[in-house]
């Protein structure tokens, strides 16, 4: 009973591991693209003030700029422009897949 809930967990596990798999921080990408947000891997506080900008899982987001060493990223999500600090924007987990219907 024990090994069938842990198989389980293991293959769920491995399920959304390849959900994740071409997921890369938002600041490894280049600037001018556009991409889609998959996953924020912020704590509590810092998620609510991306939710608040609008940058959730699903969004369509530009990168536009970023700082010279370690500096603030700017991006956009519809007409809004933001910048959000180094730190931050590793945290936001991104893919390039499927943005088609988003444009």
């Amino acid at each position: 009973m024990v090994y069938a809930k842990l198989a389980g967990l293991l293959s769920f596990c491995e399920k959304r591991k390849k959900a994740f798999k071409g997921a890369v921080p938002l600041t490894q990408i280049d600037n001018g693209m556009l991409v889609r947000v998959i996953k924020l891997t912020a704590g509590r506080v810092a998620s609510q003030k991306l939710v608040e900008m609008g940058i959730v899982p699903g969004a369509v987001i530009c990168k536009h700029a970023t700082a010279f060493v370690h500096g603030p990223v700017v991006i956009t999500k519809g007409a809004t422009k933001v910048a959000i600090g180094f730190g931050l924007a590793q945290k936001v987990m991104v893919a390039m897949s499927n943005l088609k219907d988003a444009v």
